[in-house]
């Protein structure tokens, strides 16, 4: 059984002293400073050892910031603690099994990525998965869709986050080997 309250004046001992309230997270705020450190960072540019290509559609090149690296720049940025994301809203798009027996798999994903002083984005994010089991194109059409998402939302806070590869020029001078104005940010992962 625990006390619902904190014990009465009278009834604490001589070294009590009271736990304070832990602040809601959305409620804190930045140091000048900090704020402006943030700021410099989420303006500046990737470089290509935090780019990814694949291709795409139609044979084109797609540059994109993979999930593991839009997580740590996150946490570079504003701290392992300074950021939270919540899935607000994952729907069931397809689950069919083909003619072959394997399942076709999508799902969507809105995700809220919130700073510790309440400034929030949110975003869609989608993942399709084509496997043999039902069991294993859910769990990776989910999973996709949710890291999509994430880094989605996380790209609307700036450049560093990935918005950088949505402009044509950057990518460009970063394919030729240029590091495309990207800041000294190393990530740790980086050689």
């Amino acid at each position: 059984h625990f006390p619902s309250k904190a014990p009465m004046a009278a009834d604490r001992p001589p070294d009590y002293q009271a736990v304070p309230e832990a602040p809601t997270f959305g409620e804190g705020t930045y140091a000048p400073d900090e704020q402006q450190r943030i700021q410099e960072l989420l303006n500046s540019k990737l470089g290509r050892e935090h780019l990814a290509t694949r291709q795409g559609p139609g044979g084109q090149k797609l540059t994109y910031v993979e999930g593991n690296v839009a997580l740590e720049l996150a946490n570079e940025v504003f701290g392992f603690n300074g950021w939270s994301c919540s899935v607000l809203n994952l729907d069931k798009e397809i689950c069919e099994q083909d003619n072959r027996g394997h399942w076709n798999v999508a799902y969507s994903a809105i995700m809220r990525v919130q700073l510790r002083d309440g400034a929030f984005h949110e975003d869609v994010g989608f993942g399709f998965n084509k496997a043999p089991t039902m069991h294993e194109a859910l769990e990776r059409a989910k999973k996709t869709a949710v890291t999509d998402a994430r880094k989605r939302v996380l790209r609307i806070f700036g450049e560093h986050l990935g918005n950088c590869v949505y402009n044509k020029q950057h990518v460009k001078e970063v394919a030729r080997g240029g590091r495309g104005g990207a800041s000294g940010f190393q990530s740790r992962s980086s050689p």
